[in-house]
């Protein structure tokens, strides 16, 4: 009887088709990726992405326009001429030069100046390292930036480069970056004791 050659790859193997020639490539599992990060070479740390460092700058940008009108604003208020108009927040309180009101103006201006250049630049900050909340205090900062309307025309610079910063902070690149952050800073918990033999009474010492 003669033999008869058969070419394998061409068999039906168990009515699943005709294997490939190549090997599938398959993605790992959903849980592996999930937990992928990856590091910078440089820091160790997760690679920082554009959109951050945008966030960064216009941050950036924002509080030093808030800090020129702040310094502009001060200025005008030291000298008396120009004290009664120096920030819409002494003109609601139209106050007499070194009264009581007038102090409290002054002060109020100082706080709203500080605050619209401290709230930029700590978003920029917590977004820098990972942090999830930068989100909230994008949105914290932009709310702080109105306060614009209290201070003088000078202030309003500060406000687009703020908005756009907040809303970088919510497109999918940068919700990546802070999921690889959550898991690069996610305390590894202790390793669970083997409990396969339970030892129960007293112990042999005590026996």
């Amino acid at each position: 009887m003669s033999a008869i050659a058969v070419d394998v790859t061409q068999l039906d193997v168990a009515g699943l088709g005709v294997p490939p020639a190549q090997p599938i490539v398959a993605l790992p599992p959903t849980a592996a990726q999930a937990n992928v990060v990856r590091l910078s070479p440089a820091t160790g740390e997760p690679k920082r992405i554009v959109l951050v460092g945008l966030v960064s700058v216009l941050c950036g940008l924002s509080s030093t326009a808030a800090a020129g009108a702040l310094c502009w604003a001060w200025w005008q208020a030291i000298h008396m001429d120009a004290f009664p108009t120096a920030v819409r927040i002494i003109e609601l309180f139209d106050p007499r030069p070194g009264s009581w009101q007038s102090i409290l103006a002054v002060t109020l201006m100082a706080a709203l100046g500080a605050a619209m250049v401290a709230a930029p630049w700590i978003t920029a900050f917590v977004a820098w390292n990972g942090e999830r909340w930068a989100r909230i205090a994008g949105l914290i900062a932009v709310g702080i930036s109105a306060g614009a309307w209290l201070m003088n025309v000078y202030a309003w610079a500060a406000v687009p480069t703020v908005v756009i910063a907040a809303a970088l902070l919510w497109l999918p690149p940068v919700s990546e970056y802070f999921r690889q952050w959550a898991v690069f800073l996610a305390p590894k918990g202790p390793v669970a004791p083997d409990v396969a033999r339970v030892a129960y009474g007293r112990e042999d010492r005590y026996k």
